[in-house]
């Protein structure tokens, strides 16, 4: 199947302009492999769930986690709410690697664990942005990976409380044959 990295088009043959969106060389071919047994995805438990009232879940308001950064907390709506996964966005060079440096180095102070994964820097080129923004971060892991499930297992050994993936796009998975930063 080629998928548009444009737009998410498929199609079963490659084109030279995708037909939705008009973009040209923008079909790449994406082939999942299938899961075998013993795969990482056979790991998964599955549990019961069922649907609940909307009028029958009790409000909490308590369950926002400040990151000691107040418009970060504003932008977020009083916090970080856990379970959740906030995409920060913008041009490059406007700070957002620095930012988010500065939320695991608070989070780290109130006693959170953070696993900061980095598709693009090393530990030392992120270690120098943390002395200049003196960044004294003691519960903050560096892991300079993009692989998906080397950085699942450090998940699993390390279990932070908050995992800050920068940058996203970078991140591909061993289980399927697409680009990393591809829409699958």
């Amino acid at each position: 199947m080629f998928v548009c990295q444009n737009c998410g088009h498929q199609s079963r043959k490659w084109l030279g302009k995708c037909p939705e969106c008009g973009e040209w060389n923008s079909l790449v071919e994406e082939r999942s492999q299938p899961v075998k047994k013993g795969s990482a995805r056979s790991n998964f438990t599955l549990r019961q769930v069922s649907a609940v009232p909307f009028t029958e879940i009790e409000p909490q308001d308590d369950v926002r986690i400040a990151s000691g950064l107040d418009e970060f907390d504003r932008v977020l709506g009083g916090g970080i709410v856990p379970g959740t996964l906030v995409l920060i966005g913008g041009d490059p060079g406007i700070g957002k690697s620095t930012l988010l440096l500065q939320v695991a180095d608070r989070l780290s102070h109130s006693g959170t664990t953070v696993l900061y994964v980095s598709g693009e820097e090393s530990e030392r080129q992120i270690k120098l942005r943390g002395e200049r923004l003196r960044v004294e971060a003691s519960n903050v892991y560096l892991l300079p990976e993009t692989n998906l499930e080397n950085i699942a297992g450090e998940i699993d050994r390390i279990k932070p409380g908050a995992v800050i993936v920068d940058s996203i796009q970078t991140v591909f998975s061993s289980l399927l044959e697409s680009a990393p930063g591809c829409s699958s």
